[in-house]
């Protein structure tokens, strides 16, 4: 649902709205690409996540039933 909100606001904005500059606690200075860039890669990191618990999951029950 977040990111569906994120998509309609994103699809909103003007492109100088793009240029935007603020100011991330962690990150610093950040633009609309900046941040869209890090949504992406936090959430491709959770999608290697899920994989890696899945693989090791699939690997412990089949040594569970062989």
């Amino acid at each position: 649902k977040d990111r569906i909100e994120t998509y309609k606001l994103i699809r909103g904005l003007k492109p100088h709205e793009f240029k935007i500059v603020g100011i991330h606690s962690k990150y610093g200075e950040m633009n609309i690409h900046k941040i869209l860039e890090t949504m992406e890669n936090h959430d491709r990191d959770h999608a290697a996540q899920l994989d890696r618990t899945l693989s090791q999951l699939t690997q412990t029950n089949n040594s569970i039933t062989t």
